[in-house]
């Protein structure tokens, strides 16, 4: 009869994770994100596809329809009240919306899942200039397949996404698609 000692030493060892085991889990990886890549539904709007049309109520009731700006440019931001980096990027939203008419560039803020008695206090204690609209229910965002707040969306003259911004705007990001979508006056 083996002593417990015995047993143990007796006992294979597990075998060590090598390198190999390293290089099938990354295969793994690399397998998988490309199905990912692969899959209809990606995790942004289509840069070069038309912008889906949306229509929402303002603040105030009236409906404004994404297509009713067609043949400006516009920056769709997506956000909410009480998204800390979405307060932040308002002022250079602000700035920016009353810099250019409304016939070179529209600035549009969508509201994510908020209702107007909590946007509009908020909105006239910041000061926004530029029209707010409510996706009270999300079904906008999920349109826009969202990752997350804030959003921004450049839309063209003719209505076809030029880029998307996952994060809150920089004077420079700001400043580069600008000048991507409006030309390099900007």
């Amino acid at each position: 009869m083996l002593s417990s000692d015995e047993k143990r030493r007796s006992r294979p060892l597990p075998r060590p994770l090598g390198p190999s085991w390293l290089w099938q889990g990354l295969a793994g990886l690399v397998v998988l994100s490309l199905l990912a890549a692969c899959q209809p539904a990606s995790s942004v709007p289509t840069i070069g596809a038309p912008a889906p049309d949306f229509r929402l109520p303002r603040l105030g009731g009236e409906e404004l329809a994404l297509s009713s700006l067609k043949g400006k440019a516009v920056v769709v931001n997506f956000w909410a009240t009480w998204c800390g980096p979405c307060r932040d990027e308002l002022p250079l939203l602000d700035d920016l919306a009353r810099r250019y008419s409304a016939s070179e560039l529209t600035v549009l803020g969508v509201n994510v899942q908020e209702g107007e008695a909590v946007v509009r206090p908020f909105a006239e204690e910041v000061g926004i200039a530029f029209p707010l609209v409510l996706d009270k229910t999300g079904e906008v965002a999920k349109r826009y397949r969202l990752r997350g707040l804030p959003t921004t969306v450049f839309i063209d003259r003719a209505g076809t996404i030029r880029a998307v911004y996952l994060g809150p705007l920089t004077s420079d990001t700001l400043a580069r698609h600008l000048s991507d979508l409006l030309g390099p006056t900007t």
